[in-house]
């Protein structure tokens, strides 16, 4: 006979005590995991498993029953199942939600081929491990439905595609509000609004942290509104190089950012990637906004 599945919980959330102050956990559990099996009959995945993987979406100062009630457990059974591989798994995330992307991202009115490119982007980077990192479809954490986040992944996808392409309508990139998709990403506003004054100090840490010059540059470009070709020739160089210098400066802030984050806080990595999204997200305005005289 396998262990309770409290047991399995617990064992995988750091400091947690011994199971017998959790015994009302245990139906609570086994309901989650009978819901999950029906709702995805065709699926197999074995219940130590999503218990554990459930366990590691828990956030550490949650209250458990109450974050239990709350999460959507079939979505998260189907995410677990995914990033373990199960293929079954796989064609029911293509039928009951790939297959829906035309709708989650009709308001950029993509041309099918980039809607097709978008799609076979989304399935690479969601379900496939690269270099030994775990598929992205693991870092769904049941907090909001998994249609919602797919669809703020999508619209990101959407956007880096047509970024990627100098060839397309600068409108059509510029045409999604950042800040709006992280509004509609249940994980993101979460996360905000739990941590938002340390996010907060955290970033204006990350541009002290920046040299002279980064500041200068983006102050020019972000309040003073010049462009890549007039710093190019402030500088003396093309706007390629200024083009590389923004980049590289917003790539230092993020990483900064979330190493100052985790000194601060002591999240898991999950959680400091949900905040990193969250900034990530509407990064431009938050440089604007930190830069902007107090």
């Amino acid at each position: 006979m396998g262990k309770p599945l409290t047991t399995l919980f617990l064992s995988h959330i750091p400091n947690a005590c011994d199971a017998t102050g959790f015994t009302r956990l245990e139906p609570v559990l086994a309901r989650i995991v009978a819901e999950a099996r029906r709702a995805w009959p065709d699926v197999s995945l074995d219940a130590a498993v999503f218990v554990a993987h459930l366990a590691s979406q828990c956030p550490r100062d949650a209250e458990i029953p109450a974050h239990l009630q709350s999460i959507a457990a079939a979505d998260l059974y189907l995410a677990c199942a995914c990033a373990n591989g199960d293929v079954a798994a796989h064609r029911a995330f293509d039928r009951a939600y790939l297959s829906r992307l035309p709708t989650l991202v009709r308001r950029l009115n993509l041309s099918k081929t980039l809607l097709d490119d978008v799609t076979q982007t989304l399935r690479e980077k969601l379900l496939l491990a690269r270099d030994g990192t775990p598929p992205k479809i693991a870092g769904f954490s049941g907090r909001g439905s998994l249609l919602a986040w797919l669809r703020v992944a999508a619209v990101r996808a959407a956007i880096d595609e047509c970024r990627a392409r100098p060839g397309l309508d600068p409108a059509l990139v510029e045409s999604v509000d950042e800040t709006a998709i992280a509004g509609t990403d249940p994980e993101l506003g979460f996360v905000r609004k739990r941590y938002g004054a340390e996010f907060q100090a955290a970033f204006r840490d990350a541009i002290n942290a920046l040299t002279s010059r980064q500041q200068t540059i983006l102050r020019l470009y972000f309040l003073e509104s010049l462009t890549v070709e007039n710093l190019g020739r402030m500088y003396n160089v093309d706007k390629s190089t200024v083009s590389r210098w923004l980049h590289s400066t917003r790539e230092e802030l993020l990483a900064t950012t979330k190493v100052r984050l985790q000194e601060r806080l002591r999240l898991s990595n999950a959680e400091v990637g949900s905040l990193v999204r969250v900034l990530k997200s509407r990064l431009d305005l938050s440089i604007a906004s930190a830069l902007k005289p107090s």
